[in-house]
């Protein structure tokens, strides 16, 4: 009887010492695990944090243009310099990725392109990144080069630029109208002014004179008043690059009255719905 006792009770332990020893052994197993993952997947990592950078890169754009660069975008020493990037992303590696950043124009736009390049291909990533100033962020696997404006669409950014252009260009065109009245009831002669005319009368600035500003195209049309017709005037706006410069086109006249839509890149007429902003 004796020896059973003692059989039952040393069956105990060992049950009791097993069962403590085993969330011991998982949990060191599942550390292993961790560091394993961790060594064997790094690129991974290093793409989203990528991906995470040109999402900086772009708002760091967006604020140059809308404050010192005065309707311009900037290289990476320039954003260095305004401090809206670290040294690592305008001249150095971060994230195992090499970053270039540049301003470009297209149809006389000033636009930005910014590219994310593995520093050492298939060691600290794979995929090359792009994105531009109409916030689409585009990768795919190009072995070693840059990505460009044909790699695949990964996400579409609030486009903060194009909203800002609007604003700007909201103000422009009443600022059109009112640099008109003042033409006409004081140079004019009873006529509207072109914009070369209203620019010579000090009456808009250089920028609206040349037809480009805010990202939007400009163009007055002026109709001379004769005895059977009343002196008239209408001015219309459209993005440079739908999408990217703006999305709304608009129109204003001698009645005063704003009107504009997202007419896909084409002119707002008379027909289109006031503007109330």
């Amino acid at each position: 009887m004796f020896r059973k006792f003692l059989a039952f009770v040393f069956a105990f332990f060992l049950t009791l010492a097993f069962a403590a020893a085993l969330p011991a052994k998982t949990k060191s197993k599942n550390k292993s695990a961790g560091k394993i993952t961790a060594a064997k997947y790094p690129a991974l990592q290093n793409e989203l944090f990528a991906m995470r950078v040109l999402r900086e890169i772009y708002a760091a754009q967006a604020t140059y243009y809308l404050t010192v660069g005065n309707g311009r975008f900037a290289g990476g020493i320039q954003l260095l310099n305004a401090n809206l990037i670290d040294n690592a992303v305008a001249t150095g590696v971060k994230y195992g990725y090499i970053y270039g950043i540049s301003e470009v124009f297209i149809s006389g736009a000033p636009r930005f392109v910014a590219t994310a390049t593995p520093y050492r291909y298939g060691k600290t990533a794979k995929r090359s990144f792009y994105i531009d100033s109409g916030c689409k962020l585009r990768g795919a696997n190009k072995f070693g080069q840059q990505a460009d404006a044909d790699a695949p669409l990964i996400e579409i950014c609030t486009p903060t630029l194009a909203y800002e252009n609007e604003r700007k260009t909201i103000a422009a065109m009443r600022s059109l109208d009112t640099a008109q009245l003042r033409y006409r009831a004081a140079i004019g002669n009873g006529d509207y002014g072109t914009l070369t005319q209203l620019y010579n009368a000090g009456l808009i600035n250089a920028y609206l004179a040349g037809g480009h500003y805010a990202g939007s195209v400009y163009m007055v049309v002026v109709l001379a008043q004769h005895q059977f017709q009343t002196a008239f005037y209408y001015s219309q706006s459209v993005p440079i690059l739908y999408g990217e410069t703006g999305f709304r086109s608009f129109y204003i006249d001698a009645t005063g009255i704003l009107r504009g839509a997202d007419r896909q890149g084409l002119f707002a007429t008379v027909s289109d719905p006031p503007i109330q902003e």
